[in-house]
């Protein structure tokens, strides 16, 4: 479940569930990206339940997506192929989710990939691992003339459902007097008024 909070009338604030698909946002973007270079945008988590499941969402403007090579590396090595060279002289990406369960695969997609798409290679691969230790999002651009920027990106992992904390029990109540003789709903002679 995701986190909802609630707030009574009184101010008080509680949690209803355990968020078990949090999110890590890039922390060094926006990045330009010339042309015939490579660079690592790095995120680095410190939650240590273990992966059940990844997904990335990216953001970048760039004038010709067919120059663009973006693969996701775990915190083990593993390298996995998001996009390469697809999208021909078709621009950008706007909130592109690369997702294993996605209908449409990212090579049957049309720019700017709003929504989700089926990586090249399996995110799969990096399920199963402890969530802690840094991911990488390696962006290339190889071929001249075209130039962009990585504006963000978005881990976004799935943990198992984990059961909420402790909730709140009833264990007695006390009624106050009512001291109200005036201004107010009541007419100070003990008993509660509703009002």
């Amino acid at each position: 479940g995701v986190v909802v909070a609630c707030v009574p009338t009184h101010g008080a604030t509680f949690a209803t569930g355990v968020n078990n698909i949090p999110e890590y946002p890039s922390t060094d973007t926006p990045r330009p990206i010339a042309d015939n270079t490579t660079f690592t945008s790095p995120i680095v988590v410190t939650d240590t339940e273990t992966v059940l499941d990844v997904e990335v969402r990216l953001n970048i403007t760039h004038t010709y997506d067919g120059d663009l090579d973006l693969f996701l590396i775990g915190p083990n090595g593993t390298r996995v192929d998001l996009s390469s060279d697809n999208g021909g002289t078709g621009e950008n990406f706007n909130n592109t989710i690369f997702d294993d369960e996605a209908p449409t695969a990212i090579t049957a997609g049309v720019p700017p990939y709003v929504g989700r798409f089926r990586p090249e290679g399996s995110l799969a691969t990096l399920d199963g691992l402890a969530a802690n230790g840094t991911r990488s999002l390696e962006v290339t651009d190889d071929a001249g003339s075209d130039i962009g920027t990585l504006s963000s990106w978005t881990l976004i992992l799935t943990f198992a459902a984990q059961a909420c904390g402790p909730e709140a029990v009833y264990q007695s109540h006390q009624l106050q007097t009512d001291a109200c003789s005036s201004g107010a709903a009541g007419g100070g002679d003990g008993p509660w008024v509703a009002g």
